[in-house]
């Protein structure tokens, strides 16, 4: 499947499509922020995860920089913090997946941090030690200030937690316009939480809806009250196929719309339980084929996941 195949298989979902790099990031002096980037936005956009993690190891400065060169307009990464409350890009609570190390990252200082060493790509045993070197949040904004990419910060730790450093991070680098927080939303109060955590953390907050079809007038009701220029979904891929008929009501509204493929963590083992986990009918009956949707299969067989 080529860039454009991709692009056209996905170009349904709400509207929610690619910009070309040239129109998206008008010059690296002169970067949209990331409201107006969405707001803007006419065609699929492509989001990475973990940055490009299948060409140089997740997480890095080299995976961003292979977005970069991709075309990729947005990256998630994940925060952390280390023993002295210093956020870093770093996915698990340990380190052993990513340098064959045990270690438990809040309790390494940063001279410890920054010694460790990174296997390729996703890591794992088969995956050889590189040359690169995990890096801090500050130092990933500084490598991506005034370049053609945005920033999605998974936190992986309380959002709360983190208040104590991030806010101020954002603010000093003059980043807080160019990066973005997802937050479960499931009901009125989880919304007032997201208002306040966007008022301390001065970021885009994108809020994140479980869908089902029974769910859709309370969904409706809830990104009404969000003044939002995106939203991002989680579902079934059957359910996510009726959002068709929210279309006109979010094209209305100027609401883009994100999803991902992502579904095993957030749709198998909790709603189908674990027995059901490798049924790939019970969960994508419009590709009963797949037996792994997810970031694995994705880039290998995009056909498969998204055709």
């Amino acid at each position: 499947m080529t860039k454009r195949q991709f692009l056209q298989a996905m170009g349904g979902l709400a509207g929610m499509a690619y910009l070309p790099k040239s129109v998206a990031m008008a010059s690296a002096k002169n970067v949209p922020t990331m409201t107006e980037f969405y707001k803007n936005l006419s065609h699929l956009a492509v989001s990475g995860h973990r940055g490009a993690w299948y060409m140089s190891p997740e997480n890095s400065i080299a995976s961003i920089q292979g977005c970069i060169d991709l075309g990729v307009e947005i990256t998630e990464i994940d925060i952390r913090t280390l023993a002295d409350g210093t956020p870093v890009i770093w996915h698990d609570s340990d380190t052993i997946r990513m340098t064959g190390l045990s270690k438990i990252l809040n309790e390494l200082s940063l001279k410890q941090y920054k010694a460790l060493p990174l296997r390729d790509k996703m890591g794992g045993i088969n995956q050889p030690i590189t040359d690169h070197t995990p890096v801090t949040l500050e130092e990933m904004l500084d490598f991506c200030k005034g370049k053609n990419i945005y920033l999605r910060l998974d936190l992986k730790e309380n959002a709360d937690y983190n208040l104590s450093t991030l806010p101020s991070i954002l603010r000093n680098m003059g980043m807080e316009d160019y990066v973005n927080i997802r937050k479960g939303i499931g009901n009125q109060k989880d919304l007032e939480k997201m208002k306040r955590l966007q008022d301390a953390y001065g970021c885009l907050m994108v809020p994140h809806f479980y869908f089902t079809p029974d769910r859709l007038e309370q969904t409706k009701s809830l990104i009404s009250q969000t003044n939002t220029p995106v939203i991002a979904i989680r579902g079934k891929h059957n359910d996510i196929k009726q959002l068709h008929e929210m279309n006109p009501w979010l094209t209305d509204r100027n609401i883009k719309l994100e999803t991902h493929t992502l579904p095993h963590f957030y749709i198998v083992v909790e709603h189908l339980g674990e027995q059901s986990a490798s049924d790939s009918t019970n969960v994508w009956g419009a590709c009963p084929e797949i037996k792994s949707f997810d970031d694995t299969t994705a880039p290998k067989d995009p056909n498969a996941v998204w055709g």
